[in-house]
Order: C-alpha cells, then sequence, then structure tokens
C-alpha cells in the first residue's frame, strides 16, 4: 500500500507543480482519501495549502520559511530556498513515516528538531527497516538527500516501473509498530 500511495502523493505533487504551486508542508496529517465501496482507499487528496506558494513568485519571506511543520520541512527551507525539491523531501518524510512508523526527525523541543533536520542524518539501522526492500530504502534515501539537487526527481520517481509491482512487507510484517504521529 505505501507504494501505492506515494505513486498517487507524486502524481497530486506533479500535478501542482505543473500549475506553478509548491505545497511546502506534505505530510501525512495532509494527505486524506476516499472511502472506495470495497473498504479500501481511493482519491488520494492533498489538503492544507496554508504554507503553498506560486513557483514563478517563491520570494521565501519569514513567515513562508517558518511556515509547516519542522521535523518534515526539507532543510533548505530554513535557508530561505525553496523549489518543487522541497515537496520531494516531504513525499520522502511521508514514505520514510509509512515505511518504519516514524518520521526521521522528531523532538518536543522545536530548537532541536530544526538542527536535526538541517543536519539531515537519516538512520536506516533501526529494526524495522529489515522489512523493507533495499531498493525501497534507497529511493526513501533520494527522496530525502539534504542537497535539493541531488534528490530525485517526482518524474524520475514516477518513472521506476518496479514501484508498482514492489512487495510492501511492512504489511505482512509481525513486528511492525503503530504509526506514531506526526504533529
Amino acid at each position: 500500500m505505501a507504494c501505492n500511495i506515494l505513486v498517487s502523493l507524486c502524481r497530486a505533487l506533479q500535478l501542482l507543480h505543473e500549475n506553478q504551486v509548491l505545497h511546502l508542508d506534505v505530510k501525512a496529517s495532509n494527505i486524506l482519501f476516499d472511502d472506495a465501496p470495497n473498504g479500501n482507499f481511493s482519491n488520494l487528496k492533498l489538503v492544507d495549502f496554508g504554507s503553498g506558494v506560486n513557483i514563478d513568485t517563491c520570494n521565501i519571506t519569514e513567515k513562508i520559511a517558518n511556515a509547516g511543520t519542522y521535523g518534515c520541512m526539507a532543510p533548505e527551507r530554513f535557508d530561505g530556498s525553496c523549489g518543487p525539491e522541497a515537496d520531494v523531501y516531504g513525499a520522502g518524510i511521508v514514505l520514510y513515516h509509512m515505511l518504519s512508523g516514524s518520521i526521521p526527525f522528531s523532538s518536543s523541543d522545536p530548537y532541536q528538531l530544526l538542527a536535526r533536520n538541517m543536519i539531515g542524518d537519516i538512520n536506516f539501522e533501526e529494526k524495522i527497516w529489515q522489512h523493507v526492500s533495499p531498493r525501497l530504502q534507497s529511493l526513501t534515501a533520494r527522496m530525502l538527500a539534504k542537497n535539493p539537487k541531488e534528490r530525485i526527481t517526482l518524474a524520475e520517481i514516477l518513472s521506476l516501473s518496479w514501484l508498482s509491482q514492489e512487495p510492501e512487507s511492512l504489511d505482512s510484517a509481525s513486528d511492525v509498530t503503530q504509526p506514531q504521529s506526526s504533529n
């Protein structure tokens, strides 16, 4: 299910970017789904555009630079820059969250959270990652690259043919914990 959600999320972000809009607050709690008749989720909806900006006029003000969720914001946002890569980073946070049950950076202290995010040290050594395929771990790492120029693009993600065939081993893992809130 995580791969299907990622593909839907990337398509939604690609549509936004084609219309010159950056979301800038991509996180699990900003994703909603319609209930399908068969009980599955369908029709991903990306909500909360309070941090969103027009790409053409992306002039990062202090308000925009600080808008969003520190644990989910791309590191470059703290330096006052943004682009489509920031939304890829947010999608990477969502993927990490779906695969591991938590976001990579957390702290009750906002300054500590900010520092952890800016350092960008992502850990894939926890036991939970043993159940995730190496290529899905690699994709997550590429989406969460600290340098936005090194991040995979939405087009590249959507062109990965294996993504739609990826066995999502966490769906059947026996020692999976319940996801923690990203707020």
